[in-house]
């Protein structure tokens, strides 16, 4: 059995698995702005939703929590393709 077209009813952005880290290690968006070496402007872009997780970020944010770059990536290209998926599964109901 083949489950690799299953379309999630909702998908997980990858900026939420950045404010769980925050928050579970304690650290504010300036803290952490801060480790990544980034303008708090542009992590706050990020939490909102407004940019996308680049190669750089993802760079940085495993720099600043330990967390594999290519995790981030694959957290932000994982969205993306739900986000389309979900779009045309609701394009064609």
């Amino acid at each position: 059995m083949r489950v690799d077209n299953i379309i999630p009813p909702v998908t997980t952005p990858p900026w939420d698995h950045i404010l769980d880290e925050m928050e579970a290690r304690g650290i504010t968006q300036h803290e952490l702005a801060t480790q990544m070496d980034v303008p708090e402007r542009d992590l706050s872009n990020l939490l909102a939703g407004r940019t996308r997780i680049t190669a750089d970020t993802a760079t940085r944010l495993e720099a600043a929590l330990g967390i594999p770059a290519d995790l981030w990536l694959r957290f932000q290209l994982g969205y993306d393709k739900d986000l389309r998926d979900i779009a045309l599964r609701d394009e064609a109901e």
